[in-house]
């Protein structure tokens, strides 16, 4: 045939296909002309008319297979029986209104938790980072020694030595993220300012939209301060006016030039927050600095794999190593690759990995439910489906018609599913730790309704198999058998029900292990008790408190006025609070033993009331007395876990210690003062429960730290008193910022609660969905036994013994199943 012909042919099925019904219906007309035609003649031969009819329709043969083949031989059959069996599907979902309802719900759960949770994950931790070539971006890290985890960050020698002599990057950028107060535009408030290196943008591949990057000259310390803004901040600050490049903003109070505008398209995933500000980072690569302050960031080579980046890693510091020993506190340290979850999502991929076996597990419990619903629906079809087998249908045929009505059922599931997604989504990001990087990125794309879609078709297919699967065993003795089938039938169901109850016993068990894991946690011993406990923090130090005396005037009256607000018990000040804000890490020396060193201790200046407002108790020794904070004596408080480390076994009291000096070498920015030891108190975990104590010293306040941080501890203190106090003791004063630690405490265990939150609202939907279940095939059971039941208690059977047996045939299944789940949900 040419191609000619098969176009035509083509399209004559089309016409046929959308001229159905006319063609249908004078096929009707010439098969009944025929039929009279034979008629006549068997009638002119003598028979009667009823006779007649039916000797023509005899010898016609059958009407419908004709009307069959026509159509076949016409247009598409394919596509008629589609809509057929569809319309069909549709039409029974109508005549039984509370089955459909049910069964359309119960798959909505399983669909619409499926779609709101894939939906972050994908957005977290599956979607491309928004770099060009983004597998070419890595991160680089230090590890201290094999014992702890590496951080993501380096010591500004090592981060310019690794630049300097690593053949594995192409560039290498460093930066720092802070929060500024900016005022532009007629506008103020906070913004998120990203501190970065020259090499920053081909980094990320991405350079302002207008005006222009960073020059070389403006890395360097003492260059003029300048500034790149976001596009929402050029929009918000100056209507998307050119003028902004040229103009000047301040950000705490220092003025910077604005040089250029960042791409809308622009965005930096290793922090939580959109950026607003950028602005150059100039690095003092001094080898005295051995603080792991700075974050580090670069674009490899092409074509290289992680071992041999890591391997580069390696010879580099080696290569530091026999240079500069003195950058080494110990031989374990190493630079290492690490990835955006390694640094970013620690203690978040797990638990979202978990969250989407879970629903996982919900949508295999639902489904199981909607599967037995199809089978006790099958159970009742039995005779219609014998006597379409009877008059010709094939097996295949009865099963395309169960999928087809399984796939329009999972479907109308599906709509509704993604309707509760939508609004799972938003419940998500409501509950969510609003510090989870990209979620801001979270929504219902392209990805997320190809894999809906992906589950309706694998459901839709699953679940006409399993309304079809009794009735293609023998079809054309179903009506003669039905005990047997039926029998089959609930088999099946129990069974079915019985995985479905392990399912759920899995995330039951799941959900009791993390809420007994959370609350030992909660609870957790921080040394310190929060409640009750409230922090006036600053963003900055303005520049009239940037002396030390009016600084140290201010924080006495401060404390004074905090402490006359009525409910406030004890007030006092810190250079760091606990829970929230980033210390200062700093080496140490015991004095006289230079081979007592560590690189970095928590350092912190506090008032001499800090240790009755935090509760913290005292081991051994005294506290600072007011003489000593006045007059600024070289003394220190330390922790135990510091005492332990380099005085085991002896007495801490009286020995002396160097701050900022490094097996007796002065680093830079420190005051090398040898400070005696006049307390040891207990441990303090001040990053919260998940972070072990840091070895802490602890001075006094002096008024060379910057605003320093309140604690006020009372009962039912007002937050706006607090504020109202802080601004009446001096209006150059910046806004405070007040909170309590108690939610400084609820922000460190937000992805803790939220992991548990919603593992508990699955077990108990799937706990729900099992309970529907089992009472659907205990009902089921008793309906069909209900025959049996009257026989047996006809001939004198005890109605307990009934009862019993009733159960059991429902239970047994149940218990296996959740002697199972129970089982599988202890391994390790």
């Amino acid at each position: 045939m040419s191609i000619s012909s098969r176009l035509r042919a083509w399209f004559a099925r089309c016409r046929a296909l959308l001229g159905r019904r006319r063609d249908d219906a004078a096929l009707d007309e010439e098969i009944e002309l025929h039929l009279a035609l034979m008629e006549e003649r068997f009638i002119a031969r003598g028979l009667s008319a009823s006779d007649a009819r039916r000797e023509a329709r005899r010898a016609f043969g059958g009407v419908q297979q004709l009307r069959e083949s026509h159509r076949e031989g016409r247009g598409f059959p394919w596509i008629t029986d589609i809509a057929q069996d569809g319309s069909y599907a549709l039409r029974m979902l109508r005549r039984q209104p509370l089955f459909t309802i049910a069964a359309v719900l119960t798959l909505a759960l399983g669909v619409g938790a499926n779609t709101a949770v894939f939906s972050v994950v994908d957005a977290v931790l599956l979607r491309p980072l928004p770099y060009p070539s983004p597998d070419r971006v890595e991160r680089v890290g230090w590890n201290w020694d094999d014992r702890s985890p590496a951080i993501g960050a380096l010591a500004p020698y090592k981060f310019e030595y690794l630049r300097d002599h690593s053949r594995a990057f192409e560039q290498l950028a460093v930066w720092q993220a802070a929060t500024r107060d900016i005022a532009a535009g007629g506008a103020g408030g906070p913004v998120n300012v990203l501190r970065v290196s020259n090499e920053f943008f081909p980094v990320v591949g991405s350079w302002p939209a207008r005006g222009r990057a960073f020059t070389g000259a403006e890395q360097h310390p003492g260059a003029a301060d300048v500034a790149i803004l976001s596009d929402a901040c050029w929009s918000a600050r100056f209507g998307r006016n050119l003028s902004a490049i040229g103009a000047t903003v301040r950000l705490d109070d220092r003025p910077y030039l604005v040089v250029g505008v960042m791409p809308p398209a622009f965005a930096f995933p290793e922090l939580a927050s959109p950026v607003d500000v950028v602005v150059p980072l100039a690095l003092q690569a001094d080898p005295h600095d051995l603080g792991a302050n700075y974050s580090v960031i670069g674009r490899v080579r092409p074509g290289l794999p992680r071992a041999a980046i890591q391997a580069d890693l390696d010879r580099v510091v080696d290569q530091l190593r026999r240079e500069r020993p003195d950058q080494f506190s110990g031989a374990g340290e190493r630079a290492v690759l690490m990835t955006f979850e390694d640094i970013n999502l620690a203690g978040v991929a797990r638990p979202l990995w978990a969250l989407l076996a879970g629903v996982g597990v919900v949508l295999l419990i639902a489904c199981t439910n909607v599967a037995n619903l199809l089978l006790a629906r099958g159970t009742t079809r039995l005779p219609e489906l014998a006597i379409r087998a009877a008059i010709g249908a094939s097996r295949a045929r009865i099963i395309r018609q169960g999928m087809t009505e399984g796939i329009v059922l999972a479907v109308i599931g599906g709509v509704v599913g993604v309707t509760l997604g939508t609004i799972g989504v938003r419940a998500f990001l409501g509950l969510a730790s609003a510090d989870i990087a990209r979620l801001d990125q979270v929504r219902l794309d392209r990805t997320v309704l190809a894999f809906t879609t992906i589950i309706v078709i694998v459901t839709g297919v699953l679940f006409g198999l399993a309304s079809t699967q009794i009735a293609v065993r023998r079809p054309v003795a179903l009506t003669m058998r039905g005990s047997a089938t039926a029998e089959s039938g609930r088999q099946l169901r129990q069974w079915m029900i019985g995985i479905e109850a392990g399912l759920a016993m899995l995330l039951l068990v799941v959900a009791v292990l993390l809420s007994s894991a959370f609350y030992q946690l909660s609870h957790t011993d921080l040394g310190f008790d929060p409640r009750g406990l409230i922090a006036v923090s600053f963003r900055r130090t303005p520049a009239p408190f940037r002396s030390a005396e009016r600084l140290r005037v201010t924080e006495r009256e401060l404390v004074t006025r905090l402490g006359a607000i009525p409910g406030v018990r004890a007030a006092a000040a810190t250079s760091v609070a606990p829970l929230g804000e980033r210390g200062r890490n700093i080496p140490m020396t015991v004095v006289g033993r230079p081979d007592l060193s560590e690189g970095a201790v928590e350092w912190r200046a506090v008032s001499r009331e800090y240790a009755d407002v935090l509760g913290l108790r005292l081991r051994a020794g005294r506290w600072f007395t007011a003489e000593e904070i006045a007059a600024n004596r070289p003394v220190t408080v330390v922790d135990g876990s510091l005492a332990a480390r380099y005085w085991p076994g002896a007495n801490p009291i009286g020995q002396r210690i160097w701050l900022g000096v490094f097996r007796g070498e002065i680093r830079a920015g420190t005051a090398p003062t040898a400070l005696e030891v006049i307390g040891v108190i207990n441990d303090v975990r001040d990053l919260g429960p998940t972070r072990a104590p840091r070895r802490m010293a602890l001075v006094p306040l002096s008024g060379t730290t910057g605003m320093p941080t309140f604690l006020v501890r009372g009962d039912r203190v007002s937050l706006d008193a607090l504020a109202t106090a802080v601004r009446a003791t001096d209006a150059a004063l910046p806004e405070p910022i007040v909170s309590t630690l108690e939610s400084r405490l609820a922000a460190r265990l937000s992805k803790d609660r939220f992991a548990l939150l919603l593992t508990q609202i699955f077990a108990a939907v799937a706990l729900l969905l099992t309970a529907i279940g089992v009472y659907g095939v205990v009902s089921w059971i008793v309906r069909h036994a209900t025959k049996e039941i009257a026989i047996r208690m006809a001939l004198g059977a005890a109605r307990a013994r009934v009862l019993r047996d009733v159960l059991l045939r429902g239970m047994v299944p149940v218990c296996l199943g959740l002697m199972l789940g129970g089982g599988a949900s202890l391994v390790p």
